[in-house]
């Protein structure tokens, strides 16, 4: 992809990637070193498609693998998250906006990623599975599962 061609496709994908990665990360700090590993991985990747679309689900299955590895290691390696620990998610002024990012906070990034990928961006159930990595039959029961979550979350919130 020449320098050209590469800000033609930035500037398509840029702002809903990050999104998208703020939604799986822990943080603003820790959403921006995810959104330039998943360029660097993408770029590096050498992978070369046509179709932007693809192109575009490959970019964000390389953000929620990342994502993924991320949890895993902190998991593994003993250093919680910012709301493992009970601390608020870094926006915390926007009114009744505070609940639905503390209820999704409490999500597992799995869940987080499947709900921003279908009510966000209005991913197909088969785009979804091929970003997530699980079969296309399985998203809605899994969407299903990550709504009630969300729901329980902000219930819990107001009692």
């Amino acid at each position: 992809m020449d320098p050209g061609d590469f800000r033609r496709w930035y500037d398509t994908v840029a702002e809903d990637l990050h999104r998208y990665v703020r939604r799986l990360a822990d943080g603003a700090d820790e959403a921006d070193d995810l959104f330039q590993e998943t360029l660097a991985r993408y770029l590096g990747s050498g992978f070369d498609a046509d179709d932007p679309a693809e192109r575009r689900r490959y970019l964000f299955r390389i953000a929620t693998n990342l994502s993924r590895d991320r949890k895993r290691w902190s998991r593994r390696w003993g250093l919680g998250s910012l709301f493992e620990r009970g601390g608020d998610p870094p926006e915390t002024r926007y009114g009744d906006r505070i609940d639905v990012q503390r209820a999704l906070a409490r999500l597992p990034p799995r869940s987080r990623a499947l709900l921003w990928l279908a009510y966000v961006h209005g991913m197909e159930h088969k785009e979804i599975a091929e970003i997530v990595g699980v079969a296309s039959t399985s998203v809605r029961v899994l969407l299903s599962r990550a709504r009630k979550k969300l729901l329980h979350n902000l219930e819990r919130k107001h009692r």
